[in-house]
């Protein structure tokens, strides 16, 4: 009787936790509804933080490459390697040969040559995962860029080569790599562009006085430093790129303004003489000169108003064949001067003396040794050019 009551209790037991079981599997789901329920309403409780508006680029921030991104690897750079998990295969820099291999553990010469970086990651990871490394990540960084060069010279701060850390680079872009230009830059940039095909660049660079004609590429500097990007011109490896000087002419003599000037293309004589304010009241423009420095020998040219002028030149107005008549006669001014010209046939031309006037006490003004000095005058005496003849008021 006792061991039957005993059974019977182990079976009501048993039975007791299959139920429980059955009863938690069937809460199973419900409890799975509940959850993410209650985490959206957690989420929909914590305020959203909107993030602060990032400056607007001209370009889509996919069209914006970091440097080295689309680099065709060369002879000479310097990759840094590093692979996950493995810090022994991990490389912080490996040089590329001139036949363009780098030497990795395990795998032995890699061809890197003309590859950018993430085609290399992928050589690397399918090379490794050839029996070596179960699934490889592997990183792959340009940490010198050394096989293509391009050479900024002349008017900037810091003239030499530079490296191309993409393939093609903007004219800006290199200018800014040499420091700027200086202030005495001229208005174009030349690059200087061979035709023979050269990947990896010129190793030196390449002189504008041996530069064929279709070789030079000539870009608006000044447009350019103003926000003109149309003459943000692309620079390729090999490039040589010239700042020339800014070029100047001095204008002397007897005009305006007389000086140092920026010379434009195609100033003439005449339009030199506008720059510098026009022909002084004394200036000959039948009798300019201009004054050129070759080899070392100033050379004097008798010059046109049509004549270019080139860079150095010197112009020179001198004072023309006049003489100035003032006081009391009748049509005081300037007049062209006449070889042998006397006192009294300067008065005639004149218009001869106002009723005031006296042809005693004349007085000339004459310009010696740079200084103007005043000379009684008789109606005889001959009358030189630039004088200025001052006929006086009579006393009765």
């Amino acid at each position: 009787m006792n061991a039957n009551n005993a059974m019977n209790a182990m079976r009501r037991l048993n039975l007791s936790l299959s139920l429980l079981f059955l009863l938690s599997l069937s809460l199973l789901p419900v409890q799975a509804a509940v959850q993410p329920q209650a985490k959206a309403e957690t989420r929909s409780q914590t305020p959203v933080q909107t993030p602060s508006p990032t400056p607007t680029l001209k370009q889509p921030a996919a069209q914006l490459k970091a440097p080295g991104q689309d680099y065709s690897i060369g002879p000479e750079d310097v990759l840094k390697i590093s692979v996950w998990d493995h810090p022994d295969l991990s490389l912080e820099e490996v040089a590329v040969s001139l036949e363009g291999y780098i030497s990795f553990p395990l795998i032995g010469q890699v061809s890197v040559k003309g590859l950018t970086t993430s085609q290399v990651e992928k050589r690397l990871c399918r090379l490794l995962a050839d029996g070596y490394i179960v699934n490889p990540q592997v990183r792959v960084a340009v940490a010198k860029f050394k096989s293509k060069l391009i050479y900024v010279l002349g008017e900037v701060r810091s003239p030499g080569a530079f490296p191309l850390t993409r393939n093609q680079m903007k004219l800006i872009e290199v200018i800014s790599m040499a420091q700027g230009v200086t202030q005495d830059a001229g208005r174009d940039a030349i690059i200087v562009r061979s035709q023979k095909k050269m990947k990896m660049g010129n190793p030196h660079p390449i002189p504008i006085e041996s530069a064929a004609k279709e070789e030079l590429i000539t870009a608006n500097l000044a447009a350019l430093l103003e926000g003109d990007l149309t003459e943000n011109l692309t620079v390729r490896a090999g490039d040589t790129i010239y700042i020339p000087r800014l070029k100047y002419f001095f204008i002397m003599g007897e005009v305006a303004r007389p000086g140092k000037y920026i010379l434009e293309e195609g100033t003439t004589v005449l339009k030199a003489i506008g720059i510098a304010g026009g022909l002084a009241p004394s200036g000959a423009q039948s009798k300019i000169k201009i004054f050129k420095e070759r080899d070392g020998k100033k050379e004097e040219i008798a010059a046109k108003t049509e004549d270019l002028v080139q860079a150095g030149d010197t112009v020179f107005v001198p004072r023309g064949n006049h003489f100035f008549i003032t006081g009391e006669v009748n049509s005081p001014g300037r007049y062209p001067m006449e070889e042998g010209i006397t006192v009294m046939q300067a008065i005639t031309i004149g218009g001869g003396l106002t009723a005031k006037g006296s042809s005693g006490r004349i007085k000339i003004i004459r310009l010696q040794d740079g200084r103007e000095t005043k000379i009684s005058a008789s109606l005889d005496d001959r009358v030189e050019p630039e004088d200025t003849i001052l006929v006086p008021e009579r006393f009765f």
